[in-house]
């Protein structure tokens, strides 16, 4: 009698542990992506004016924006933006319930005519399930568009996943690109491309859990004629392709520690990123060729998590096996001891 009693407070104290072993073994998974590109333009390396739409003999903008957000099998992905005119544009997506104030607001405003200015939110995000994507637009490079608001064009790029006080395994992923192309002739001489630009990205994953927290951005310029010749751009001490990026991944286990890389950091009250002045300038183009220049932008933040049991979970579940063994084990009647 007394072994199942023994036996029964074992299962007592392994059910009520389990219980807040697992409260407290949920883990967290967070990750962030956060681009700018403001006071873009482009002039003539000679004299250092703005080039202007009516320089050019030929002359096609475009502009695109894909967002996409996702948690596990529910994905919002809205169509692609076009527009050709440069006016502006503002795209976002999301999953969930977005719990940081800024985040929901940035995402959920975003608009053309109030295109918000994305911010970072300190990891870890505690508190929700969610996938939130956003970007936007504003302005043009080159002067004389009359649908553009500004002689300048700003960018803003941002990704933000998050899962946290849920069991088993799920994903979130979320992405963002900007894209503008501009297909044209009739420019001679050198050019330069002059921008402010600031980048953030984290990610976090709790101490000893799995899968993985992911996030990364790239900035990309590519210039080439229709001869395919794309040593235009001169760039790291050569000519090719401008680009930045940067890229973070906490995985199985998890470091417990936010992980984070940044172009100028950002401000710790408003969240608002710090920009640098960068830029660079091409080699002399020939008015009688037709030139193709492609400028990318894309944040990514994505994470997926599974509980881990913690070790003494493990020990727990052997006391509860040692447990059942002594119940079900079979002794003489209690009587027959007697003498």
């Amino acid at each position: 009698m007394k072994t199942k009693q023994l036996a029964a407070i074992i299962g007592s104290i392994l059910a009520g542990s389990l219980v807040a072993s697992s409260a407290q073994a949920v883990p967290v998974a967070s990750a962030e992506s956060v681009v700018t590109l403001q006071n873009f333009k482009i002039s003539y390396a000679s004299t250092g004016v703005q080039v202007d739409k009516g320089d050019f003999d030929i002359l096609t903008p475009s502009s695109t924006e894909k967002v996409q957000a996702s948690v596990n099998a529910t994905s919002n992905a809205p169509a692609q933006l076009d527009v050709g005119d440069a006016s502006n544009l503002a795209s976002s997506a999301s999953v969930g319930t977005i719990v940081p104030a800024n985040i929901s607001t940035e995402i959920l405003n975003n608009s053309a005519a109030t295109p918000s200015i994305f911010t970072v939110t300190p990891l870890p995000i505690i508190g929700g399930n969610f996938a939130a994507s956003g970007s936007n637009e504003v302005g043009s490079p080159i002067t004389g568009f009359p649908a553009a608001t500004a002689s300048s064009a700003t960018l803003y790029n941002a990704s933000y996943a998050s899962l946290d006080a849920t069991t088993g395994t799920a994903g979130t992923s979320t992405n963002s690109g900007l894209t503008a192309k501009f297909s044209f002739s009739g420019i001679d001489g050198a050019l330069n491309f002059t921008f402010d630009v600031g980048a953030y990205i984290g990610a976090y994953l709790t101490s000893g859990a799995g899968v993985n927290a992911k996030s990364a951005y790239t900035i990309t310029f590519a210039l080439e004629d229709l001869a395919g010749n794309s040593q235009i751009i001169l760039a790291g001490g050569g000519t090719g392709t401008f680009s930045l990026g940067k890229n973070l991944s906490d995985s199985t286990p998890g470091a417990g520690t936010v992980l984070e890389n940044s172009i100028a950091g950002y401000n710790p009250v408003t969240g608002a990123l710090i920009t640098t002045a960068l830029g660079f300038q091409t080699l002399a183009l020939d008015h009688l060729k037709t030139y193709n220049l492609t400028a990318t932008i894309t944040t990514d933040a994505n994470v997926k998590l599974e509980t881990v049991p913690e070790p003494q979970v493990l020990a727990l579940l052997g006391i509860g096996l040692l447990g059942m063994g002594l119940s079900s084990r079979k002794f003489p009647n209690s009587s027959s001891l007697v003498a």
